[in-house]
């Protein structure tokens, strides 16, 4: 098992009261320019666990979060997928078709382990989970602003398959429905885009190289990058990529240029038995939007942010991609503050909206109050 212990982890904003952090939600909702308001998406949790000497809040999703044994590392599948395999043999006849489409997300929500993590766009619903467990005085709400890519299109048919096989696609229709699509994300300004291309070059310069401690530096290493790009568009498989290069090189469309390189990242990487990095760094943070015709689903305004994984073709884990919050709100007082929320609605009875909590949810209620009863 990963050792985890409890740390103190850094943060942005402390709050002691529902007052203080919608003040901060309002400042970060609304962009200062253009005073429109900007696609934030929320998880809360109740307490911190993070790997030893790590003080930044960095998140796997539940298939990720234990060690590899060595059936993980050479299984015909890894075992959250073969865990998905056994839970379609039991209901799959009695699901609908939209839920088979989504049924990765559907796996998820029913408590199967998976590449998934679960977010909200309401932020008082990632408050209430930083919040919900009283077992420790402290909680976090871990904040992801303008995510760049909402891969929901490309999970049409199925949310199974991994999408970076998908964005490695050879087949003629995909790789043009990918290029306008990254075409579009580049052809606006987008500062988190333009980092991520940064660090999926220099992630590929030290696979290529075998070196961890190559940087690539914008600006300086520029007509490097172009030599670079040239190289990895002229060996694609697909020669739609070098002819789309050569079409746009002047332009400098960073969509364009960081599909390319992410192709041909991956298709290296799969290659590699010994990963040079275990952490995928380079792979901007990616959305899903499933359907959500469930009534928990729709309160809790759910949503996924979806972690990728490479694997080798003989099915080795080769690595995970790295998640890290944009901002942290450290969230202490959390029995008020729960008591705040649910004087707005924002409870179990509504987060989670099945029978059995709207009872549980009217027992504690109970009890509270006669706690209250008998201590006056």
């Amino acid at each position: 098992m990963i050792k985890i212990i409890k740390i103190e982890i850094a943060y942005d904003y402390s709050v002691s009261s529902l007052k203080d952090y919608i003040e901060i939600i309002e400042s970060l909702e609304v962009d200062p320019v253009t005073e429109s308001v900007s696609p934030i998406i929320y998880r809360g949790e109740s307490e911190n666990f993070y790997e030893e000497n790590n003080n930044i809040p960095t998140f796997n999703a539940s298939a990720f979060r234990e060690e590899p044994t060595e059936g993980y590392k050479t299984g015909i599948k890894l075992p959250f997928q073969k865990n998905i395999d056994a839970f379609r043999y039991e209901v799959w006849n009695e699901i609908g078709n939209d839920t088979r489409g989504h049924f990765l997300a559907y796996s998820q929500h029913h408590g199967i382990k998976t590449n998934l993590l679960d977010f909200s766009q309401n932020p008082l619903v990632g408050l209430y989970f930083a919040v919900s467990n009283q077992k420790d005085d402290t909680g976090y709400v871990y904040i992801f602003e303008s995510p760049v890519l909402d891969i929901t299109p490309f999970f049409q048919k199925s949310d199974e398959t991994n999408i970076l096989d998908i964005i490695c696609s050879n087949e003629d229709e995909v790789v043009d429905h990918l290029i306008r699509y990254f075409w579009g994300i580049g052809s606006e300004s987008n500062e988190l885009l333009e980092r991520y291309f940064y660090l999926i070059c220099q992630d590929f310069h030290r696979l290529v190289n075998d070196d961890e401690t190559l940087t690539i530096t914008k600006g300086k290493d520029e007509a490097f990058l172009v030599d670079m790009l040239h190289h990895i568009a002229i060996n694609d498989p697909n020669k739609r990529i070098m002819d789309h290069f050569d079409n746009y090189r002047t332009n400098e469309q960073k969509g364009l240029y960081y599909f390319i390189v992410l192709r041909g990242f991956i298709r290296l990487k799969k290659h590699r038995i010994s990963p040079i990095s275990k952490e995928l760094s380079g792979i901007v943070p990616m959305i899903y939007k499933p359907i959500m015709n469930f009534k928990r689903g729709i309160n809790q305004n759910g949503l996924f942010l979806y972690q990728n994984y490479i694997i080798s073709k003989g099915n080795a884990l080769l690595a995970t991609q790295k998640i890290e919050p944009t901002k942290t709100i450290k969230v202490t007082n959390k029995r008020n503050i729960l008591k705040s929320l649910d004087r707005l609605g924002i409870n179990s009875k509504f987060i989670y909206g099945d029978h059995s909590s709207i009872a549980k949810y009217i027992e504690d209620r109970h009890q509270e109050i006669r706690r209250i009863q008998e201590s006056n």
